[in-house]
């Protein structure tokens, strides 16, 4: 499935910013991204990667993608922290990026890609405290409950009435571009200092 039927997939907005989620396991971070997101947007437009496809030199998947959820994060504990860190700021907030897939010339292309990471760790990101890109989600250490019945035929039961309220919602891009600071975002940025 290239499109979806809520047509999503034609809104190019980047935002700038993203959302780090964490959590225990089991409080629906992939729930939410391939059972909600991944429906409503087009699989053309939505990626999930690890950390491990960070560390690639081959990023082609960047060229259509309109959101990628980063699952796993975990930056400090990839031996290219560095390098990890450098390129998701570039590609939270820059456009257009070199795309570069294996065998052809690299070339330019907007970047429409937004992005949400996820993480079973409490500080998953680096970042300081004049950092524009990161607003933190609290970390939820309550399991999600929820039946198999809820996630195969009630959400996808549900799609089209959450679009439709979806769409009578007003975007506000400058309020989402704005990183919110949170006890949370704190105590990720004094544990960030604490571990150099």
């Amino acid at each position: 499935d290239t499109g979806n039927k809520y047509a999503i997939g034609s809104y190019k907005i980047k935002i700038g910013t993203t959302w780090v989620l964490s959590g225990v396991e089991g409080t629906g971070k992939n729930l939410f991204s391939n059972h909600i997101m991944r429906p409503l947007i087009g699989n053309r437009y939505v990626k999930e990667v690890l950390i491990t496809g960070l560390e690639d030199q081959f990023n082609g998947w960047l060229e259509h993608c309109l959101l990628c959820f980063v699952n796993e994060i975990q930056v400090s504990s990839s031996q290219h922290r560095k390098i990890i860190s450098g390129k998701l700021k570039n590609w939270i907030t820059d456009s257009p990026l070199d795309i570069r897939n294996m065998g052809r010339t690299r070339y330019d292309a907007n970047n429409y890609c937004n992005f949400i990471m996820n993480s079973n760790e409490f500080n998953p990101v680096d970042i300081n405290k004049n950092d524009r890109r990161y607003n933190l989600g609290d970390y939820q250490n309550n399991k999600l409950v929820i039946t198999d019945r809820e996630v195969k035929v009630l959400i996808p039961q549900e799609l089209n009435a959450f679009f439709e309220y979806l769409m009578t919602r007003k975007a506000d891009i400058e309020q989402a571009r704005v990183i919110l600071e949170t006890q949370t975002r704190h105590d990720v940025i004094q544990a960030g200092r604490n571990s150099i």
